[in-house]
């Protein structure tokens, strides 16, 4: 199950992973594409659209819950996190530099999300890759 709500808060389902009362007993690797179709609309939170649950995963404001007989509230729960890649310091006059290398390809990565330290602000930034 992917749900929307913080790290120490609990949310509603967006997205089912697996099922087993249709689909059997889950074991081993799951792989595949969400799409609009896969979405279970939470408006109460937020979430009317594929385009707000996007939203709510690149913010870090989903996590996923592994469910089981004995634990059917979830017996694992992981928040998701896009993808660290690097930090920097920030100079006294507010400026930042930051470089990495990246095995992305130039039509892949349109953006980043800069967060700050204490995860208060987040920016998205274009990239220009060369």
């Amino acid at each position: 199950l992917i749900r929307v709500g913080a790290a120490n808060a609990t949310g509603p389902v967006i997205f089912f992973l697996h099922d087993s009362l249709t689909q059997g007993e889950f074991t081993g690797t799951k792989t595949g594409t969400l799409n609009f179709l896969n979405l279970t609309t939470q408006g109460n939170v937020g979430v009317s659209n594929f385009a707000d649950a996007i939203d709510a995963l690149r913010a870090g404001n989903t996590y996923v819950t592994v469910t089981t007989a004995d634990f059917p509230d979830g017996e694992i729960r992981d928040q998701i996190e896009s993808p660290v890649i690097g930090s920097t310091l920030v100079n006294g006059d507010g400026t930042w530099e930051f470089k990495a290398k990246s095995a992305t390809s130039p039509g892949d990565l349109h953006s980043i999300s800069v967060r700050s330290g204490n995860a208060n602000q987040t920016s998205t930034i274009g990239l220009k890759l060369r």
